[in-house]
């Protein structure tokens, strides 16, 4: 049993069998709510591929996350200026993989109602400043966490959600620097890009000002919100938030000061976008020559096939939104209508759809409202990060494993499932790792919420998931088209059957196996032939 033990022995033969018992304790016994998670950020990549500073009071995601925000956010030609730019929107150049390790709190870890499971609300961070209320209430009370909003909406379409994730640092109702503004008129700094919403009019003192670590920020009192850095008030309360990051080479243990820790990056974490969109497979300078990167490419591309972008003076509300598609002198990587683009449900708005040509630019970034084109790019990030393609389609990097159960025995959370088929949970979407809810279709009682996605096929494999299944969950047939009896719950198996028919064809799918597939095919291509010859 785990608890307290002695390595003690009056004799050598004994004490080495104590010593790796101890040993092994402590591996069993290991805090068994640590999660390793993959996630992603776009940035420009430091010239000599390590990190100023270790990230924290900051926003990452994962694969379809950081996907989107490149899509919509850094690469849409008619909303950048000016059209001159040496570089990508923020300068980004490249994608940072973090093999991240997390542990929250118990008190996050343990509330049910917390959806996904075990991570507090997301906080959007503007120049190091946390811009959602909830979010800095949760911190002050809770202690530092690791944050997490599920994803489902129409700016892209994908199968399934997809993440955002926010990590605490230090003094997070605080900028980095200080901002300037009518209570804060001497401070030195150019305002950033992005000025916090706190931080407008008023301006903001910064995180590491004496002034503002020795006043208190008070949630209640907003004179206090733009210039003193918020304090601990829940267990173990008092002090300046310190943030989540753990000091290098310490394991997670949801304590202050140390929710989430990773490895330094190296050179093989970085991403080089330019080479994941395919721009430094193109030629440059009349064909003579490979582009070297995005600003070579943009300047000195061969051929006009990507020198057009959509022009727009009057799209504004009121406007007569009239887009026309011009020549440039220079390619263009990705630009999107203007009418698509102002659409918050780009991928449902039936004008949008209705488009002959809505999209142009380089074909990687093409079709940002088709599943197998986001899919498609999704796998091509993992194929850059494990250096091997995806072969099941699933968006989690092959060593993330490991990871507690989504629904530990004892514990009722949105991963808990009843005799209905769900909710259970899966690590498979997104690219992440984070429990995300799902269900089994086809079983006799059936799923009351099908707005969720469907399960994988392998989600009785994951750790955990077969234990949880309650006693009494049962398929409403053993026919493979009614899809329940493909998860292979215990006592049921899909009917055998040797016609090559949409019921074999489905057993076949379920296998996962491309040779077993190719021989579905050539069955049913030599079923198709002798009904022909009739």
């Amino acid at each position: 049993p785990c608890g307290a033990h002695s390595t003690k022995s009056g004799a050598m033969g004994v004490s080495w069998l104590l010593f790796l018992q101890a040993a092994l304790l402590q591996h069993v016994c290991a805090d068994d709510k640590n999660q390793v998670l993959d996630m992603y950020r776009a940035l420009k990549k430091p010239s000599d591929g390590k990190e100023d500073n270790r990230v924290s009071n900051n926003n990452l995601a994962d694969v379809m996350g950081v996907l989107r925000y490149i899509h919509q956010e850094i690469i849409v030609e008619h909303s950048v200026q000016p059209p001159d730019r040496n570089a990508r929107k923020y300068d980004i150049d490249a994608i940072a993989h973090y093999k991240m390790q997390v542990r929250n709190p118990n008190k996050l870890v343990n509330d049910p109602s917390r959806i996904p499971p075990g991570f507090g609300y997301f906080g959007a961070f503007d120049y190091g400043v946390s811009t959602n209320p909830a979010h800095t209430k949760d911190i002050e009370s809770l202690g530092d966490f690791v944050g997490a909003q599920q994803q489902i909406e129409p700016s892209i379409n994908y199968s399934s959600p997809w993440y955002w994730f926010s990590v605490t640092g230090d003094c997070p109702n605080l900028p980095w620097k200080c901002i300037r503004g009518t209570k804060h008129a001497d401070c030195p700094q150019q305002p950033p890009p992005t000025v916090p919403s706190t931080c407008l009019d008023v301006g903001c003192a910064g995180k590491l000002d004496d002034s503002a670590r020795k006043c208190q920020y008070e949630d209640g009192n907003e004179s206090t919100w733009s210039d003193c850095c918020q304090h601990y008030s829940g267990d173990g309360g008092g002090g300046v938030v310190r943030g989540g990051l753990c000091e290098k080479g310490k394991k997670p243990n949801g304590e202050h000061g140390c929710v989430y820790n990773y490895d330094d990056l190296a050179e093989n974490d970085f991403i080089d976008l330019d080479e994941l969109v395919g721009i430094k497979d193109m030629e440059c300078d009349g064909g003579n020559r490979k582009c070297k990167n995005w600003n070579d490419w943009r300047k000195n591309c061969y051929g006009d096939e990507f020198k057009w972008k959509f022009v727009c003076t009057d799209c504004f509300p009121g406007g007569q939104w009239h887009v026309t598609k011009e020549r440039t002198d220079y390619c263009v990587e990705y630009d999107i209508d203007p009418r698509c683009a102002a659409a918050p449900d780009l991928c449902k708005d039936e004008r949008c759809l209705a488009l002959a040509e809505k999209e142009i630019g380089l074909p990687f970034w093409r079709g940002r409202c088709e599943v197998e084109a986001n899919q498609r790019r999704g796998e091509a990030i993992i194929k850059a990060v494990q250096g091997a393609p995806v072969s099941d389609h699933r968006l989690v990097v092959k060593n993330s494993a490991g990871n507690p159960p989504c629904a530990p025995p004892g514990v009722t959370n949105a991963c808990t499932p009843n005799v209905n088929g769900g909710p259970f949970c899966t690590r498979s979407f997104g690219g992440a790792g984070v429990c995300a809810s799902c269900y089994i279709p086809g079983t006799a009682d059936a799923f009351h919420d099908p707005s969720l996605p469907m399960c994988p096929l392998t989600v009785l494999s994951e750790t955990g998931n077969k234990e949880a299944i309650k006693p009494g969950t049962t398929c409403k047939s053993e026919s493979p088209l009614d899809l329940c009896c493909l998860y292979k719950l215990p006592g049921f198996n899909c009917a055998a059957s040797d016609d090559v028919s949409a019921s074999t064809f489905m057993t076949t799918y379920a296998q996962q196996s491309t040779s077993h597939m190719v021989e579905f095919l050539k069955q049913l291509l030599s079923k198709k032939q002798r009904q022909s010859d009739r």
